[in-house]
């Protein structure tokens, strides 16, 4: 799907198969996909170890369990916005 070029993608930690770190380390290697902004988000790992863990993988930013969707919007605006996306 990256391959389709989105201009933010939004990504689980948990995922069926692996780590969302690890799938966001595979996008930022890769020339194609390495400029798409990522946005973890996660209901389960603490921001305390997943903030640090997702700007080393790659990811702009981190969401614990992000219950306000304005709070979700003013994210991926503020990514976009860094990115030089929008």
């Amino acid at each position: 799907m990256a391959l389709a070029r989105p201009s933010l993608i939004i990504l689980d930690i948990n995922l069926p198969d692996m780590l969302g770190f690890d799938v966001c380390r595979h996008l930022k290697s890769d020339p194609v996909t390495c400029d798409i902004p990522v946005v973890h988000v996660s209901a389960t790992y603490p921001v305390s170890m997943a903030d640090s863990a997702s700007r080393d993988s790659g990811a702009g930013r981190f969401l614990q369990h992000p219950e306000d969707l304005l709070e979700v919007v003013k994210v991926i605006r503020s990514e976009l916005h860094r990115t030089g996306r929008i």
